[in-house]
């Protein structure tokens, strides 16, 4: 038997003050667990590394020279890891009492889960949204990127055809893929499949590893046993799904698992972003008065720009 029971492996680039946090939190709240941390750093440049050496010598630090992206960091973490179970950890994150232990209780029960995600608050206890009925198509591609109809079915509560609802979280699912912010599985699991993709450079790496698991016969499972806050400011900032990277990565996504589709995937984005910025023009206009829903409204359009900009740069190439 291992020695250690649990490596939590947390990638970090430039968010030293939640990483901090982020640390605190599992040396005060993680009890009763034989556990090890380990960072890998992405060459930040905002002294992280000066803060977890000063601030927390027991953490296993490696020092990357170069951003190696998040799929190929963790999988450097992954080779150094000495536990039973591995936890991939955001660093947006604060891990609330005995979270870990209760991870680990779940998946010791049920041999088929293949990874488990716990339930994942904000500061004031909302449910965020973590546990995806179903694995990226064109029609949920359109979903997301539609935002009126988005938001429409986010409030129609588990009618969602893509997200459980919110009232869905408060029990155990059966997942297709979850939010990466926090999973656990056990290490011989992940090494069986090889890790992640590191293909995917950043965002939908959790999903293609979630879809490889399900291939060779695991199950995806989602707890609210388990509870851990996501404050949701990472190294990304503003709506990741318009980041290039997410762009990049869902292309990647589809072009290993979709061929065909992928042929229609920039015709699908295009018609969501103009639809959704023909809704978001007449709010803008008629919102003038509200600073922080015209703040809102503006930040939406300018993604939906970029989106539609990335794709023509793309289509041009």
């Amino acid at each position: 038997m291992s020695e250690i029971d649990l490596s939590i492996i947390i990638v970090n680039f430039n968010t030293r003050v939640l990483l901090k946090e982020c640390l605190s939190s599992i040396f005060k709240n993680t009890k009763n667990l034989r556990y090890e941390v380990v960072v890998v750093d992405n060459h930040s440049s905002d002294g992280s590394l000066e803060m977890v050496e000063k601030n927390f010598p027991e953490v296993r630090l490696i020092k990357n020279k170069e951003n190696l992206g998040f799929a190929k960091a963790n999988n450097q973490g992954l080779a150094l890891a000495q536990g039973k179970y591995i936890s991939f950890l955001n660093s947006d994150t604060l891990v609330l009492s005995n979270a870990f232990k209760s991870l680990i209780k779940v998946i010791e029960k049920d041999s088929s889960i293949g990874l488990l995600g716990p339930r994942l608050q904000g500061k004031n206890g909302q449910i965020q949204i973590s546990a995806r009925k179903r694995f990226p198509s064109l029609f949920s591609v359109f979903v997301e990127y539609t935002l009126p109809l988005q938001q429409l079915l986010i409030r129609l509560n588990n009618l969602h055809p893509c997200d459980f609802g919110r009232k869905a979280h408060l029990k155990d699912l059966k997942t297709a893929h979850l939010m990466g912010a926090c999973l656990l599985a056990k290490k011989e699991t992940i090494q069986k499949i090889g890790g992640f993709d590191e293909r995917f450079f950043l965002f939908l790496e959790e999903t293609d590893l979630a879809q490889r698991l399900t291939q060779d016969g695991y199950q995806i499972r989602y707890t609210p046993k388990a509870k851990i806050i996501h404050l949701g400011r990472g190294s990304i900032k503003r709506w990741p799904a318009a980041s290039p990277y997410f762009l990049r990565s869902l292309f990647q996504y589809f072009s290993k698992y979709h061929k065909t589709q992928r042929l229609f995937l920039p015709t699908i984005l295009f018609l969501a972003s103009l639809l959704s910025i023909v809704f978001l023009i007449p709010a803008f206009l008629f919102l003038f008065w509200h600073p922080s829903l015209v703040s809102k409204i503006f930040s939406y359009l300018k993604d939906y720009f970029s989106i539609l900009k990335w794709i023509f740069k793309r289509a041009t190439k």
